[in-house]
């Protein structure tokens, strides 16, 4: 998003004020067109934006470079940053530092366009001292990799721009939950198998248009994972699903072709150190259907 002025050093002009406030809209508004279009659009898109950002920011650096060397740089530079253009200006590249708040603000607006090519959004909640704390929204509220998204794109955007902040941390309460929607919950999902379908502390073979996927129950948590061996994507349709040593809470799918050992709770491969986990799928489900996002 475009950055705002952070403080009013001097009194703008009242046309300056209208007229920053309708380029930063113009701004906003391209960002929010190009989070509603397909998922290759806005990747394209924002990949745009941050090429002519940087293009930008690159040539700002050369200009403040050359004032600082002038000698009447030291009286000049101050009365730039009271415009209020080019104090926003200097805020969206970074020369500007705003408070700890204001860059936990930009971190998140940094990850927003990430979950919304999931269907997703992230919501501030609170900070207290070095901890903040944010609530997933759309998709992303019940898909099952939600923690894994948390850690790579809020967790990582906020650290970027803020790196006083020790942790985020996930909220899920505080809220009432929305009717959930059978309906189909947005680009790149696919309707996956019925949760009755689903036997309990089994694996369950389900084909997509284009992927086969292995979705795992165990009591009210679900996971699915990538039909393919990490070690030479082959099928693990065919393998042995048994209790590891006997342990109730522990099961285990056994790749039919090499021999090796995963835990199909948590992917992980039991039984080689340097063996790559299993790929996981997220997979969020509604009122008994279960979605997959492959």
């Amino acid at each position: 998003m475009m950055a705002k002025p952070e403080t009013r050093p001097h009194a703008a002009a009242p046309e300056d004020d209208a007229e920053l406030m309708r380029l930063a809209k113009r701004v906003d508004e391209a960002v929010r067109s190009a989070q509603d279009q397909g998922v290759g659009t806005t990747r394209v898109a924002f990949e745009l934006r941050d090429a002519v950002e940087a293009f930008h920011r690159e040539g700002l650096v050369r200009i403040l470079r050359t004032l600082r060397a002038h000698p009447a740089g030291g009286s000049i530079l101050p009365e730039l940053g009271k415009d209020p253009f080019l104090q926003a200006m200097f805020g969206l590249h970074g020369f500007v530092r705003p408070d700890l708040d204001g860059r936990i603000q930009r971190g998140l607006d940094a990850a927003r366009p990430l979950l919304a090519q999931h269907n997703g959004d992230v919501e501030f909640v609170r900070r207290e001292d070095d901890v903040v704390f944010v609530r997933l929204l759309g998709s992303c509220t019940d898909c099952t990799l939600a923690p894994l998204t948390l850690q790579e794109a809020v967790t990582d955007a906020v650290l970027k721009l803020a790196p006083e902040v020790k942790r985020v941390e996930l909220v899920r309460e505080d809220r009432p939950k929305e009717k959930a929607v059978i309906e189909h919950p947005g680009e790149g999902w696919e309707r996956g198998p019925d949760l009755a379908d689903v036997p309990d502390g089994a694996l369950f073979r389900f084909d997509l248009s284009k992927d086969s996927v292995l979705v795992r129950r165990n009591g009210d948590a679900l996971r699915a994972w990538y039909n393919k061996c990490p070690h030479q994507g082959l099928g693990l349709d065919g393998g042995l699903h048994d209790r590891k040593n006997g342990d109730e809470r522990t099961c285990t799918l056994t790749c039919p072709w090499h021999g090796w050992e995963f835990d199909v709770d948590s992917g992980e491969c039991t039984n080689n150190k340097t063996g790559a986990p299993l790929v996981p799928v997220p997979l969020i489900e509604r009122e008994g259907s279960i979605w997959l996002r492959p």
